[in-house]
Order: structure tokens, then sequence, then C-alpha cells
């Protein structure tokens, strides 16, 4: 994907743009909650993207890289550190765009659900604005 090309889908959709980082990091996660709703046919706007991230610490670096890129800052307590997300904390980062504030909430442990490898090999392979991405099934 280019400059140019990158640019118009911040534009457009600014949750393509997250996940086109994250892709590009090499970040392992999941598309959850009202995004993941909207892939299976609900018609919701959502102002932000909720992630279900490896909360391995090479994985971790890669996702800091990520936020680095797109200029994302940390909305809440607690920091983005593993022994948080092991408690199952979520950390929300958000990041400016030309249509105002988009959330990044992410989280390693989401309620009612199983371990990161088995949300990850059931997972539906999906599209946002081009991007692809893995939706938790």
């Amino acid at each position: 994907m280019n400059c140019d090309t990158e640019a118009k889908i911040w534009q457009s959709d600014p949750c393509a743009s997250v996940l086109a980082a994250l892709n590009r990091h090499g970040v392992r996660y999941v598309l959850i909650s009202g995004q993941a709703c909207v892939h299976y046919g609900a018609t919701q706007f959502t102002k932000d993207v909720d992630l279900w991230i490896e909360s391995s610490e090479a994985n971790l670096r890669r996702l800091t890289s990520a936020l680095r890129e797109l200029a994302a800052r940390q909305r809440f307590l607690p920091p983005l550190r593993s022994e948080f997300l092991a408690r199952g904390h979520a950390v929300h980062f958000e990041v400016e765009t030309e249509a105002g504030t988009y959330r990044v909430d992410l989280m390693t442990r989401p309620p009612r659900v199983d371990a990161f490898d088995a949300a990850v090999r059931d997972s539906v392979e999906s599209s946002v604005s081009g991007v692809r991405c893995p939706v938790v099934d």
C-alpha cells in the first residue's frame, strides 16, 4: 500500500488504518466487539476498535512500534505492560484523524473467551476497507 492510498484510507476509515499499521509491524491480534459485529452484519457505527492481542513480550514490542507509527497516545491507565494485561486490564489509546479522535482498545483476556491461539485458529479472515484482518468467530 503506498502513502497516497494509506492517507485516503486514514481519511475514510481510521479502523483500516490502525489494522494496516498492526499488519505492517507483524502484530498478532484478532478483531473483536463492535467492529467484529459489523463484519457479521450488524449495522453499527463505532468510533473505536477493540483488539484482542497476543500477550508475548515480542508482540507487545511490535504493537508499541505500530502505536508509535500511528502517533497514538494513551487514554487511561494502566500502561501497556504485560503484567497489567495478564490481569485482564484493557489498555486504551487514541489517535487523531480528520474526522476526530479514534479510540484503540487493547486487551489480552477478553471476557468469556478461550485462549488467544484458539481464537486465531478459529478466526475468520476479513477485510476492512481493503485491509485484511482476523475477526473473532
